[in-house]
């Protein structure tokens, strides 16, 4: 089933404690974005892809884009779109984007490590149960914690990282975005 990727690259690196964005680092010689790019623009059902970036960054983008010497076919399906203030309303913005397809998978731009095998399996489950997403279980011992007192060790059996690429029926992933930018 083909798809339109919502490419969030509008990161600001807050959680790496770094002024830069973490797509821009290197990972063999290449930017981390450059690598979590190739296997969406290598899969003939991804229609359009929506690079969501900082305003002040489309320029690197672009020129990342340029780097890879791609087929003017390729590049005619990615389009750049300003994000937003948090995640969610960048997702809105590469939303109000999309076209017709019936489902939109949603990746994070500093994940490089993303398989056509695990798209597949992503579109399968989206297209019959609406909805998809890659997670791992949870390894580490976590606490939750309330004014800087452990409360409890919480059960790793039952937690899971969830993580990027996701895949959503267009429509349910609309809904989602209202609600949580409403």
């Amino acid at each position: 089933m083909d798809y339109e990727l919502i490419f969030l690259a509008a990161g600001q690196g807050k959680r790496m404690n770094t002024n830069q964005n973490k797509m821009w680092l290197e990972l063999a010689s290449e930017p981390i974005f450059v690598h979590a790019l190739k296997p969406f623009l290598a899969d003939s059902r991804c229609k359009h892809v929506i690079v969501v970036c900082q305003a002040d960054e489309k320029h690197i983008v672009e020129r990342f884009l340029e780097k890879m010497v791609l087929p003017a076919s390729e590049l005619a399906r990615i389009e750049l779109v300003s994000g937003g203030a948090e995640r969610q309303y960048s997702v809105k913005n590469g939303l109000a984007k999309c076209g017709t397809a019936e489902l939109v998978l949603v990746h994070d731009g500093a994940r490089p490590f993303v398989s056509l095998d695990m798209i597949d399996r992503l579109c399968e489950t989206a297209s019959c149960g609406g909805a998809a997403i890659c997670a791992v279980k949870v390894k580490d011992t976590v606490k939750r914690v309330e004014q800087g007192i452990v409360q409890e060790t919480l059960d790793r059996e039952k937690l899971w990282q969830v993580q990027t690429p996701q895949a959503f029926k267009q429509e349910t992933l609309k809904k989602g975005s209202r609600t949580s930018c409403d």
